[in-house]
């Protein structure tokens, strides 16, 4: 445990320090009133201390005495005086004390502890002093033991360079500016190539030019500039300051992880509970309904009305731990995104007909306004998810008679609205909307409940493909949500030895605003293939070097390369080769020569 030297003659002023420090430092403290109580203790217990506080004037130290005799114990000193003239101001400008305050308000003692706190730190922080004069170098290190930082010294920018190679753990370097071999600029920026602010604090020094020099310093990358001669008060405040932004960067680091880790325990728990409740509510729900009907012991009205209510609640009950399980799943990454091209005008009628039976109940019209391929590169399952979450909502918050719209925003081609002429959302609920810690589920116009994940999870699950959730409603003027999904252009690789070949096939594809890359052998597509995952791959089979068939093997194989889809073209058409290749694992199969109207859908399958 850290010790702390007291000497105070006030007994109120001695209480008030020892108290706080303890209470926030833990720190052992002796205290004492005089000069003599001092020289008696150090006597006897040795000079072992992290710091003494010391007031300047004593019963019998009237005159500073208490300072010249614990610096010469070796014993750094911060002093506290009631008065600071500018005779005293220079007296203690020349000792080597660590720093004076005033006896003025609490924020005396605040600093003290700040300042306690700082200097326990330093121990651990090393600085490396950069400068080709010896003598500054000295200065500057005495400084900085002072306040107890580890030093390191360089003479110039190169020497500096392999110092902080040695010495990963540097936490700042104060450099001169003008240095032979590579000056304080040069070495500023060079350490900033690889070290950024919040790793390595750097203090730029010179004598020349101090306005523009501290300009190209700051621009270079310093976090801070002084100009020489420099006060020995001003230098302990900007290495202070400079080195506790450094603490405060880690410290905020230090938080997300903690945060990140209590969010991925959260999540996992979440799991956990989700689990293990779904079967039990799924095997109780199951049960009742088979009482309900049960024909040869029919419920009574009543109790029929009363299980009516209870296979209610128990079905919010499993849609709530089915979404609880998708939120946690998509959370810790059990869901990724399988992102696969598909036409976002078959997709949206496919969601028409599995929430139709829900809007024939309350008479709203869905109308499909989004036009044929229209290309997407998604999870089917995830969007498709997201925009039957839409509908159902919007089929929710409708009256009798209004209409849903889903549609393709003018310039966003890989957007899907979803419009409804329902009650529409305030201004105050949309900003909590996607929000899960927010409760934001309403009743519907109909009664209708839901479980409020809905449009959380859904927002997240459009935020994994690298797109978004957002809206536009007002109160009474319906809502549109839109489903934002980057756009991705098609890549297909092209393989054949034929250029003629090649250049009929891109001569098809080539309106299509597809990426075409070109490979005359198997070796260059598996060159490719390193650097660039296709969509598609379209290959033929005879070739020189590697076949087709080989390549198809091989990319097949590896697991970063199998789920491309591969349509192999050929002018073999004998049923074993056409078995080989699909044992292989092709997606097709094309005879050459092949026309126009038969090719084009097949390339469809996979990139619309």
């Amino acid at each position: 445990m850290s010790k702390i030297l007291l000497v105070e003659n006030s007994h109120t002023f001695a209480k008030a320090i020892k108290n706080k420090i303890e209470a926030e430092l833990g720190f052992e403290i002796k205290q004492v009133s005089t000069l003599a109580e001092s020289v008696e203790l150090i006597e006897s217990e040795g000079g072992d201390f992290l710091t003494a506080i010391a007031c300047y004037n004593l019963p019998d130290a009237p005159d500073g005495e208490i300072i010249d005799f614990l610096l010469s114990k070796n014993v750094p000193t911060i002093v506290f005086t009631g008065i600071l003239s500018e005779k005293l101001s220079k007296e203690l400008e020349s000792k080597k004390i660590v720093d004076y305050v005033l006896k003025e308000t609490g924020q005396s003692i605040e600093y003290i502890v700040s300042l306690l706190r700082r200097i326990h730190k330093n121990q651990d922080i090393k600085i490396l002093v950069v400068d080709d004069s010896s003598s500054t170098r000295s200065h500057i290190c005495r400084l900085l033991k002072i306040r107890n930082y580890q030093f390191l010294e360089a003479g110039n920018g190169e020497e500096a360079l392999q110092v902080l190679e040695k010495n990963p753990d540097i936490k700042m370097v104060i450099t001169d500016y003008n240095m032979p071999k590579m000056d304080g600029l040069r070495l500023t920026a060079t350490i900033r190539g690889k070290h950024p602010k919040e790793k390595i604090a750097i203090i730029g020094l010179s004598a020349l030019g101090k306005d523009t020099v501290s300009a190209r310093f700051i621009k270079n990358g310093a976090n801070d500039f002084m100009g020489k001669p420099f006060l020995k008060e001003e230098f302990f405040c900007r290495v202070m300051q400079n080195i506790d932004l450094l603490d405060h960067f880690e410290a905020i680091k230090q938080s997300k992880v903690e945060a990140e880790k209590a969010n991925e325990l959260k999540d996992k728990f979440v799991s956990l509970v989700a689990h293990d409740l779904r079967s039990p509510f799924t095997t109780i729900l199951g049960f009742l309904q088979l009482i309900m009907e049960d024909e040869e012991n029919p419920l009574h009205e009543e109790h029929r009305e009363m299980m009516d209510m209870v296979v209610g609640k128990g079905k919010q009950l499993v849609e709530l731990t089915e979404e609880l399980l998708d939120v946690s799943r998509l959370k810790t990454g059990k869901i990724s995104p399988k992102q696969m091209f598909i036409d976002g005008h078959q997709m949206v009628l496919e969601v028409i007909v599995n929430t139709e039976h829900l809007a024939k109940k309350k008479r709203i019209r869905l109308v499909s306004e989004v036009p044929k391929r229209t290309r997407l590169y998604v999870d089917q399952d995830l969007v498709g998810q997201v925009l039957q979450n839409l509908t159902t909502n919007a089929i929710k918050f409708c009256n009798e008679e209004d209409q849903i719209t889903f549609f393709v925003p003018p310039g966003e081609a890989t957007t899907i609205g979803v419009k409804d002429t329902g009650m529409g959302i305030s201004e105050s609920r949309q900003e909590i909307l996607f929000q899960y810690e927010e409760q934001t589920s309403t009743t519907g116009t109909s009664g209708e409940t839901g479980t409020g994940l809905g449009l959380p999870l859904s927002r997240d699950m459009m935020v994994a493909h690298g797109g978004d959730l957002t809206v536009e409603s007002a109160d009474g003027e319906g809502s549109t949500f839109y489903a934002k999904i980057p756009q991705v252009k098609p890549r297909v690789l092209i393989v054949d030895d034929s250029k003629v070949a090649r250049f009929s096939v891109m001569g098809m594809l080539g309106n299509d605003n597809i990426e075409l890359i070109e490979a005359k052998s198997g070796e260059e597509a598996l060159e490719i293939l390193k650097t660039n995952i296709p969509h598609l791959m379209i290959s033929d089979i005879i070739m020189p070097g590697i076949s087709g068939l080989e390549l198809l093997k091989r990319v097949k194989k590896k697991s970063k390369t199998k789920s491309i889809p591969i349509i192999i073209i050929t002018s073999d058409q004998s049923l074993e080769t056409r078995e080989e290749v699909f044992q292989l694992g092709a997606e097709d199969f094309v005879v050459k020569p092949f026309v126009e109207e038969d090719f084009i859908p097949r390339v469809h399958r996979y990139i619309v």
